[in-house]
């Protein structure tokens, strides 16, 4: 099983682009002080062709105590078959090894086979409009805040990522610090 990592985790690429849209790179800035200032995290990851069944893509780390206000994803065609996703949130552990907390609470076997625009995932099947604002941890479904950071995983599911192709996904959030 391989991992692979999304513009959070490298030097930021210039010729982001997905399809025929182009996207600038994200300007990453230190968290500082919350105090409830909204934030946006921008996840950017080229996919790769050689992507089986069951490998992720580590998009990015937050705070369990986060609280998640949107979550948008704009991929390409990345499948020639019938390959689904899943993106969730696992625990980040010592080198972004951690386990699953809820690998499918933002999309749940998400078609890999079709382009996707800037698709809302608080309309999906597992969340609502009222979960807007919740906290991370409290999404996944864990009671208290157990004070950890967490990953934002996009996991192929079934089938190859045979095409490839590019992945943003969007999230706009309070702090928990």
């Amino acid at each position: 099983m391989a991992s692979y990592y999304g513009d959070h985790f490298a030097d930021q690429n210039a010729t982001d682009t997905i399809g025929s849209l182009s996207v600038t790179p994200g300007h990453r800035v230190s968290a500082g002080a919350g105090h409830g200032r909204l934030r946006y995290k921008r996840m950017f990851a080229n996919v790769p062709d050689q992507m089986a069944a069951n490998d992720k893509i580590i998009l990015g780390s937050f705070r369990s105590a986060d609280r998640i206000i949107a979550v948008n994803v704009t991929h390409d065609d990345l499948s020639a078959g019938a390959s689904t996703y899943d993106l969730g949130v696992w625990k980040t552990g010592t080198s972004h090894d951690g386990a699953a907390v809820d690998a499918d609470v933002f999309e749940d076997a998400g078609s890999a086979a079709a382009a996707v625009t800037r698709a809302d995932l608080f309309s999906g099947a597992s969340l609502v409009n009222l979960d807007r604002g919740k906290t991370l941890h409290a999404l996944c479904g864990v009671t208290d805040d157990p004070a950890l950071q967490y990953d934002l995983v996009f996991e192929l599911k079934t089938g190859p990522a045979d095409i490839g192709g590019s992945l943003l996904v969007e999230v706009e959030y309070t702090a928990g610090d």
